[in-house]
């Protein structure tokens, strides 16, 4: 379109590295108990990955106060 970005996930990765945006993950209910896996990612608890093959919901805070609900 008109306001197409050219590189999508490449900008999406760029404001994530520079800190521009907030990233949140969101669990999805899936019926079954999730493992817990610890918070070691590394950048600590914040950016400690989901365990893999748990579905989660990406949101992407654009404000540098945004809550997530």
């Amino acid at each position: 379109g008109q306001r197409a970005v050219p590189d999508p996930e490449g900008t999406l990765r760029a404001a994530v590295a520079e800190g521009d945006v907030l990233v949140f993950q969101d669990p999805l209910e899936t019926g079954a108990p999730a493992a817990q896996a610890p918070a070691s990612g590394p950048g600590g608890p914040d950016e400690a990955e989901e365990p893999a093959g748990t579905p989660v919901r990406v949101l992407i805070g654009l404000e540098r106060y945004a809550l997530a609900e």
